[in-house]
């Protein structure tokens, strides 16, 4: 069965911004391996001026996010898909606020130059550039006395999860 052409271009540019919104999800909750399923096996990702490959990228990406972050949370802004047939170029901004281990706050500004392939009818990234256009690190906040506590999860107790069992 064939489908209007123009339908499959916005079946397939859906495709590939949930798979950079299951990115940022994987890593926000430290979930290596959902973040395994963004990448095609052979894929590359190059970031802060390191190419990682591979299964390598994974670990590589949410290492340094678990070591040295106490929570991350991406938003993605502007996004620009051109899609040509089983390849597509993307382009996505994303805002990061992020709680160091120190209690100090970063916020990060980058665009994921994004490379994807759809094989076995399923997009992926092959190949990522992640540019830092911003970044700018605060003090840590005040903690406020009798503040509720969170009941978000860097791990599959966060709340999310339970949500999406179905």
């Amino acid at each position: 069965m064939s489908r209007d052409p123009a339908l499959q271009e916005l079946l397939d540019k859906q495709a590939i911004a949930e798979v950079v919104h299951r990115y940022c999800r994987a890593v926000d909750r430290g979930d290596i391996e959902l973040l395994r399923t963004v990448y095609h096996p052979d894929a590359t990702d190059e970031r802060n001026g390191t190419l990682t490959r591979g299964n390598d990228i994974a670990p590589a990406v949410l290492g340094p996010v678990m070591a040295n972050m106490l929570s991350t949370n991406h938003h993605i802004g502007t996004q620009t898909i051109v899609v040509d047939g089983d390849v597509s170029a993307a382009e996505s901004y994303s805002a990061g606020n992020h709680v160091l281990s120190d209690g100090r706050r970063l916020r990060s500004l980058v665009r994921y130059v994004d490379r994807f392939e759809r094989r076995d009818g399923e997009w992926r990234i092959s190949r990522r550039q992640m540019i830092l256009d911003n970044s700018e690190v605060t003090p840590a906040a005040q903690s406020v006395e009798g503040a509720p506590p969170t009941a978000a999860r860097r791990n599959r107790d966060d709340p999310s999860y339970a949500n999406f069992r179905f």
